[in-house]
């Protein structure tokens, strides 16, 4: 017969062994740290080599999920919508749209031949056409699809100059469409809310048919671009007020866009110069180097620096904006180089918070923080050119299109 003492002596020794192994173990000094970068894991993903995707400091990133189109020889590009919620992908002639969690909101539809705008709360508006000559085409109708996926088809015929036919989306689910018929103004449920051929305000009378651009902000409010003003105007199309623009001594016409209290003048996304309104008539013009670096197009670190990319050296350079002085750089490793591998810098993106992302040749995606440090990277070994498509949603969800890859890389709970 067993005796029951001398068994719970055995296992009380056997327990002050492990315990006393486990202090002496952490009485050995301050543990090695560990290059995040270092931990790696691959991904389900796989390049056009059969090779899977390479996840660099798998301790703080993980995917989060992955969409994959059945033939490899798809070709995704995508952004991002205005407001936010939706990834606009097109491949070929289609487009589609996934959320931000990857599942699909609304499904290919055929975008040849078709413009398309994004409204302002992620409501997207196909506007078919057919060609008919060198100077008119024909507009069969609208094509509505919210942020939730759901169709409407609006009746819309027309024969106008390309040119003539503007559009803008507003904020509450609103088309505004500029066409020979006048301004018109679309409701969410597709029936015309309103229709106008001019504007009256204070002693003046404006003809829709002389309007050069219509945008919209996130109240809710649209503007018209008229040559020397613009208008704002409510949902009801009712003017609020208008403000002189400054003189256009370019030999192109100069676009106007709002972006909160300032009045952008750009040129086919570019920016030229920057107006702060300082009276309902009056523009005024900014020359503050901290509001036009905040305001400025360019990738930018968020904490006064500008990001440039160098192809012929693959460096990435972070130069001060206002000193033009450099802050750091991070160059690509001359093995890599060795090998046939480089950066773009037509990958360049950065997100809201000023973290900085770019894309090898082989697709491989490198992101840094607004100091250089690595955050992570994604390693892929495409045989075949094949740049990726970034979209950093936020310092915590970066999308990567590459091929017929779309994946997610989230930042793990802390």
């Amino acid at each position: 017969m067993k005796n029951p003492f001398l068994i719970a002596l055995i296992i009380l020794i056997g327990l002050t062994l492990v315990s006393h192994d486990t202090t002496a173990a952490t009485t050995k000094g301050p543990a090695a740290t560990i290059n995040p970068m270092t931990i790696k894991q691959n991904l389900s993903v796989k390049d056009d080599r059969g090779n899977n995707w390479i996840l660099k400091n798998a301790e703080e990133y993980q995917m989060k999920w992955a969409y994959e189109d059945p033939s490899p020889h798809q070709r995704f590009k995508g952004s991002v919508s205005i407001g936010g919620k939706l990834l606009l992908i097109t491949f070929g002639a289609n487009t589609m749209a996934l959320n931000l969690n990857g599942k699909i909101v609304w499904n290919p539809t055929n975008y040849w031949d078709r413009d398309w705008t994004i409204g302002m709360d992620d409501t997207t508006y196909f506007l078919d056409k057919s060609d008919k000559d060198e100077d008119y085409f024909y507009s069969f109708g609208i094509e509505r699809i919210d942020a939730q996926g759901n169709h409407i088809n609006i009746p819309f015929t027309s024969v106008s100059p390309p040119w003539n036919l503007l559009t803008t989306g507003d904020a509450k689910g609103n088309f505004l469409l500029l066409s020979e018929d006048g301004l018109t103004s679309y409701r969410p449920d597709g029936k015309i809310g309103w229709r106008l051929n001019k504007l009256n305000y204070k002693n003046r009378s404006y003809s829709v048919l002389n309007i050069l651009n219509l945008s919209s902000d996130k109240e809710g409010y649209s503007y018209l671009q008229f040559y020397d003003k613009m208008l704002k105007i409510d949902q009801a199309g009712k003017v609020q007020w208008s403000i002189a623009l400054p003189p256009n001594d370019r030999d192109y016409t100069q676009y106007y866009y709002i972006a909160g209290k300032y009045i952008i003048g750009s040129d086919y996304g570019t920016i030229i110069d920057v107006y702060s309104r300082s009276a309902e008539s009056k523009v005024t013009l900014v020359t503050d180097p901290k509001v036009l670096y905040r305001l400025s197009n360019d990738p930018i670190d968020q904490l006064g620096g500008i990001y440039m990319l160098d192809e012929e050296t693959n460096t990435l350079t972070d130069r001060d904006w206002f000193t033009g002085k450099t802050k750091w750089s991070y160059k690509q490793s001359k093995y890599l180089t060795s090998i046939g591998q480089s950066i773009a810098k037509s990958t360049l993106r950065t997100d809201p918070t000023g973290n900085v992302y770019f894309s090898a040749n082989v697709g491989t995606v490198y992101a840094l923080d607004q100091r250089g440090k690595p955050r992570f990277t994604v390693v892929i070994s495409n045989k075949t050119i094949g740049f990726s498509d970034i979209i950093p949603i936020s310092d915590k969800l970066t999308i990567i299109l590459n091929n017929n890859h779309i994946v997610c890389i989230e930042k793990k709970s802390s």
